[in-house]
This record gives structure tokens, sequence and C-alpha cells, in this order.
């Protein structure tokens, strides 16, 4: 009898999931020391096609690219996955505004930089009379993952060492759209994902005439709810006023792991079949 019940209460473990976690799938682990070969100073700049726009009393530089913005094809030293990315720019004072002038997305120590110079009149000859600018960044950075139809999002991770005046989130894209987490980082260290809710991004165009923004949405999706998962990565957005300061992020380490659905199940299917037998021969 005990046996049985024994068995029983394995049958009700396994029906609840609790051997879930342990079919965690790693989809991306992305981290500076381990993507390159060599140093390199390679500008992502001119991987990027650049078109300004108009916005309500500002200029707004959309950052667009069809491929990768960064892959070993256009850097020899880089051995990681291939990125991608919506990259924009904007200045208050109607100028445009190139990527933080540090300059590289990997650096001589193998960092990604990504940001904006501060401006003050003094180093803006050309718009004399300015005494304000402010400068800001949005950009979602990506990678392709390995994923797909009931891959649910499991654990996300990433790490920092510089952030100056931006906030950086985590980014999912599930079922065609995507999604920022509630959860971010605005100081030096890392941050893991807790079950944080999300909310959908509205991501941009070359012909966008505002930045992208987490702030203000409404953030009420359910990590459960990413069961699609096509690509993850990292929002950030920031700025900076009237300063020679820069709003850009030093960016370390990205992890994502997913909980492939149909493993999951055949393992199920396979503990449920195997408990029958072991009851069965317990009964005999």
């Amino acid at each position: 009898m005990k046996n049985r019940t024994a068995i029983q209460t394995v049958a009700m473990l396994v029906g609840m999931g609790i051997a879930l976690p342990s079919m965690a799938t790693s989809i991306l682990n992305w981290d500076k020391a381990n993507n390159l070969t060599a140093a390199t100073d390679t500008s992502f700049q001119s991987n990027l096609s650049a078109t300004d726009q108009v916005g309500t009393g500002e200029n707004i530089r959309n950052y667009t690219q069809a491929g990768a913005f960064m892959s070993t094809g256009l850097d020899s030293n880089y051995i990681g996955q291939d990125m991608y990315g919506i990259i924009q720019t904007s200045s208050a004072n109607g100028s445009s505004v190139d990527l933080d002038s540090a300059g590289s997305i990997i650096n001589d120590d193998g960092a990604l930089w990504l940001g904006v110079d501060g401006n003050t009149p003094d180093n803006n000859p050309g718009s004399p009379g300015v005494t304000t600018d402010t400068r800001s960044i949005a950009a979602l950075v990506y990678f392709n993952a390995v994923g797909g139809v009931g891959n649910t999002l499991s654990a996300m991770s990433m790490s920092a060492n510089n952030i100056g005046n931006v906030a950086l989130r985590f980014a999912v894209q599930s079922g065609g759209n995507w999604y920022v987490s509630s959860d971010y980082l605005d100081v030096e260290g890392s941050l893991s994902y807790s079950s944080a809710n999300w909310a959908t991004l509205t991501t941009a165009t070359s012909a966008s005439t505002s930045l992208m923004t987490a702030e203000g949405l409404t953030y009420d999706v359910l990590g459960s709810a990413l069961d699609n998962i096509t690509a993850a990565g990292f929002f950030e957005e920031g700025g900076v006023v009237d300063s020679n300061a820069r709003a850009r992020v030093k960016f370390d380490t990205l992890t994502v792991e997913v909980i492939p659905e149909p493993a999951t199940l055949g393992l199920v299917a396979a503990f449920g079949g195997g408990i029958i037998l072991i009851r069965r021969r317990f009964m005999m």
C-alpha cells in the first residue's frame, strides 16, 4: 500500500510540472569575453542606413538595416551570433544626432557601446543661440533565437558595467510582436528576469517621427504567455540635456533560456508510461 501511495505521489508531482525546470534550454549566451578573437574598433554606423525625420519639435534619426549590423562577415574578429537592431536618436534643437562618438559597437575591450553624445553651445557652433539641447536614444538590439512555437520564456539575465542616463530592459519577440519587461537596469550591475510583466513595444521604421519608448506602456502580459520566442535582446532608452556627457551603455552579457514545450510533454508522457508499468509491477 505504501508503494502504491509513493507511486501516486510521483505521478502527481510529474503532472504538476515539477520536471519542467530541468528542461530549460539556452537559446542565447552572449558575452563580450567569448565573442571576439582579438581587439577591434570596427564602427557599425557604416552598416546602418540613417534617415532623418522631423518629429514634434525635434529631429529624429532612424538607423535601420535589413540585415545584421554586426556579424562575422562585417568584422572578422567577431565570432558571436549576428546582431540586429532598430536604433533611433533625436535632438530637441532640430539638428541631426549621430551615435556615440566613442563609436564602435565593439571597442578595444570587447564591450558593446551604444549611445549618443551630449551637446552644449560650445560644441555646437553650427547652431548659434542654442542654449539647451536634449539628445536622446532609443535602441532595440537583438539576436535571432533558435526558438518557435511552444518555447516558453524561462529565464533571462544581462549585465552592463557602465551606464549613463539610460535604462535597459529585456526584450523578446513572441508571435511576431516585440515585448519589453517591466524590470529594468539603470545602474552598473546585472539584472535577472523574475516573473516580471511585459508590455507590447511599438517598433520604429525609417519613416518614424517619434522615438520608441517603454514609458507609459501597460505591463500586463505574463511571461508564461510568451510561448513563441523567435528573437531576444535588450531595449535601451535615455537622454542627456545640455551636457558633454553621454547617454550610453556599455553592454557585457545576455543569456536567455526557454522551456521547449513539445519536449516537456514527451518527458511527461515517458514518465507517465514508466509509472504505469511500475505500478502494475507492484500490484502483481
